[in-house]
Protein backbone atom coordinates (compact mmCIF):
# COMPACT_ATOMS: atom_id res chain seq x y z
CA UNK A 1 0.00 0.00 0.00
CA UNK A 2 1.43 3.48 -0.77
CA UNK A 3 2.44 5.22 2.07
CA UNK A 4 0.74 9.21 2.73
CA UNK A 5 2.84 11.79 2.26
CA UNK A 6 0.21 13.94 4.07
CA UNK A 7 -0.10 12.14 7.23
CA UNK A 8 -1.30 15.79 8.38
CA UNK A 9 -3.48 16.54 5.76
CA UNK A 10 -3.04 20.73 4.84
CA UNK A 11 -5.99 23.07 5.28
CA UNK A 12 -5.97 24.07 1.37
CA UNK A 13 -6.54 20.97 -1.31
CA UNK A 14 -5.05 21.04 -4.62
CA UNK A 15 -7.52 18.79 -6.78
CA UNK A 16 -5.66 15.58 -6.99
CA UNK A 17 -5.28 16.08 -3.01
CA UNK A 18 -8.80 16.51 -2.87
CA UNK A 19 -9.53 13.96 -4.59
CA UNK A 20 -7.40 11.41 -3.01
CA UNK A 21 -8.42 13.10 0.14
CA UNK A 22 -11.83 11.19 -0.42
CA UNK A 23 -10.68 7.92 -2.26
CA UNK A 24 -11.56 9.00 -5.22
CA UNK A 25 -10.55 9.37 -9.63
CA UNK A 26 -10.29 13.05 -10.55
CA UNK A 27 -12.98 12.25 -13.01
CA UNK A 28 -15.67 11.12 -10.10
CA UNK A 29 -14.06 14.29 -8.00
CA UNK A 30 -14.72 16.77 -10.56
CA UNK A 31 -18.64 15.29 -11.18
CA UNK A 32 -19.20 15.52 -7.45
CA UNK A 33 -17.62 19.46 -7.38
CA UNK A 34 -20.39 19.63 -10.72
CA UNK A 35 -23.48 18.16 -9.09
CA UNK A 36 -22.83 20.18 -5.54
CA UNK A 37 -22.28 16.52 -3.86
CA UNK A 38 -18.52 18.76 -3.09
CA UNK A 39 -17.59 22.00 -2.39
CA UNK A 40 -16.40 24.46 -5.42
CA UNK A 41 -12.63 25.18 -4.83
CA UNK A 42 -11.43 28.89 -3.89
CA UNK A 43 -9.20 30.95 -6.30
CA UNK A 44 -6.09 31.80 -4.24
CA UNK A 45 -3.93 34.23 -6.71
CA UNK A 46 -3.84 31.69 -9.43
CA UNK A 47 -4.09 28.50 -7.51
CA UNK A 48 -7.40 26.88 -7.01
CA UNK A 49 -7.84 24.81 -3.86
CA UNK A 50 -10.51 23.06 -2.09
CA UNK A 51 -10.88 23.91 2.22
CA UNK A 52 -10.42 20.35 3.73
CA UNK A 53 -13.01 21.19 6.24
CA UNK A 54 -15.63 21.94 3.63
CA UNK A 55 -14.87 18.44 1.34
CA UNK A 56 -15.08 16.83 5.13
CA UNK A 57 -18.57 18.45 5.84
CA UNK A 58 -19.54 17.55 2.01
CA UNK A 59 -18.31 14.24 2.85
CA UNK A 60 -20.45 13.39 5.53
CA UNK A 61 -23.36 13.97 3.81
CA UNK A 62 -22.71 11.60 0.93
CA UNK A 63 -25.28 8.69 0.58
CA UNK A 64 -27.51 10.35 3.43
CA UNK A 65 -24.80 10.88 6.29
CA UNK A 66 -24.88 12.73 9.12
CA UNK A 67 -25.01 16.18 9.17
CA UNK A 68 -22.21 15.32 12.55
CA UNK A 69 -18.38 16.24 12.08
CA UNK A 70 -16.20 14.15 13.36
CA UNK A 71 -15.99 15.79 16.48
CA UNK A 72 -19.81 15.00 16.91
CA UNK A 73 -20.85 18.54 16.48
CA UNK A 74 -23.79 19.73 14.37
CA UNK A 75 -22.83 21.34 10.76
CA UNK A 76 -25.15 24.21 10.62
CA UNK A 77 -23.65 25.71 6.96
CA UNK A 78 -24.92 22.26 5.26
CA UNK A 79 -28.42 20.67 5.24
CA UNK A 80 -29.17 16.85 5.38
CA UNK A 81 -31.58 17.17 2.53
CA UNK A 82 -30.79 15.31 -0.53
CA UNK A 83 -29.48 18.79 -3.16
CA UNK A 84 -32.46 17.24 -5.17
CA UNK A 85 -35.20 18.31 -2.74
CA UNK A 86 -33.29 21.64 -1.99
CA UNK A 87 -35.09 24.71 -2.49
CA UNK A 88 -34.47 25.99 -6.40
CA UNK A 89 -32.99 29.44 -5.28
CA UNK A 90 -30.20 27.62 -3.26
CA UNK A 91 -30.40 24.03 -5.01
CA UNK A 92 -26.92 23.66 -6.59
CA UNK A 93 -27.22 23.14 -10.48
CA UNK A 94 -24.36 21.69 -12.99
CA UNK A 95 -22.21 24.19 -13.84
CA UNK A 96 -23.09 24.77 -17.66
CA UNK A 97 -26.89 25.86 -16.11
CA UNK A 98 -25.45 28.09 -13.14
CA UNK A 99 -23.47 29.72 -16.07
CA UNK A 100 -26.06 30.09 -18.57
CA UNK A 101 -28.44 31.46 -16.07
CA UNK A 102 -25.80 34.05 -14.05
CA UNK A 103 -25.01 35.46 -18.25
CA UNK A 104 -29.02 35.78 -18.40
CA UNK A 105 -29.24 37.17 -15.29
CA UNK A 106 -26.32 40.09 -16.35
CA UNK A 107 -27.82 40.61 -19.46
CA UNK A 108 -31.77 40.12 -18.76
CA UNK A 109 -33.05 41.95 -21.67
CA UNK A 110 -36.19 39.74 -22.02
CA UNK A 111 -34.80 37.26 -24.26
CA UNK A 112 -32.22 34.03 -25.57
CA UNK A 113 -28.42 34.68 -25.23
CA UNK A 114 -25.97 32.33 -26.27
CA UNK A 115 -23.40 31.90 -22.90
CA UNK A 116 -20.60 29.85 -23.69
CA UNK A 117 -20.64 26.69 -24.12
CA UNK A 118 -24.06 26.35 -24.05
CA UNK A 119 -27.33 25.05 -26.19
CA UNK A 120 -30.86 25.04 -26.38
CA UNK A 121 -30.75 21.77 -24.41
CA UNK A 122 -29.24 23.77 -21.47
CA UNK A 123 -31.99 26.50 -22.43
CA UNK A 124 -34.84 23.69 -21.93
CA UNK A 125 -33.38 22.43 -18.95
CA UNK A 126 -33.59 25.84 -17.02
CA UNK A 127 -37.31 25.81 -18.67
CA UNK A 128 -38.40 22.72 -17.12
CA UNK A 129 -37.17 23.75 -13.40
CA UNK A 130 -38.99 26.74 -14.18
CA UNK A 131 -36.49 29.29 -14.13
CA UNK A 132 -36.97 30.53 -17.58
CA UNK A 133 -39.55 30.23 -20.61
CA UNK A 134 -40.18 30.31 -23.78
CA UNK A 135 -41.00 33.72 -24.95
CA UNK A 136 -41.62 33.05 -28.71
CA UNK A 137 -38.82 31.71 -31.89
CA UNK A 138 -35.63 33.28 -32.77
CA UNK A 139 -35.40 30.79 -35.32
CA UNK A 140 -38.91 29.42 -36.77
CA UNK A 141 -39.51 26.15 -35.86
CA UNK A 142 -35.35 25.40 -34.63
CA UNK A 143 -35.01 27.91 -32.01
CA UNK A 144 -37.30 29.43 -29.10
CA UNK A 145 -36.57 32.30 -27.40
CA UNK A 146 -36.33 32.35 -23.36
CA UNK A 147 -36.21 34.72 -20.60
CA UNK A 148 -36.19 34.36 -17.29
CA UNK A 149 -38.80 34.36 -14.80
CA UNK A 150 -39.33 35.57 -11.23
CA UNK A 151 -37.99 32.74 -9.75
CA UNK A 152 -34.95 32.49 -12.24
CA UNK A 153 -34.18 36.24 -11.57
CA UNK A 154 -34.25 35.36 -7.66
CA UNK A 155 -32.19 31.93 -9.00
CA UNK A 156 -29.51 34.91 -10.82
CA UNK A 157 -29.65 37.02 -7.49
CA UNK A 158 -28.82 33.97 -5.39
CA UNK A 159 -25.96 33.32 -8.03
CA UNK A 160 -24.76 36.97 -7.70
CA UNK A 161 -24.63 37.01 -4.08
CA UNK A 162 -22.73 34.07 -4.18
CA UNK A 163 -20.30 34.64 -6.33
CA UNK A 164 -19.01 37.93 -4.41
Amino acid sequence: MKENPFPHWPRGLRRTLAAEYIGVSLPLFDTMVRDGRMPKPKRVENRTIWDRIAVDRAFDLLDGGSPLDGAGEEIIEFDSTPHSEWPIVSRPLPAIQERTLAHMYEFRAGRFFCADGCGPKTYAALANLGLAETIGEIIPGKMPAYRLTKLGIEKGEYLNRRAK
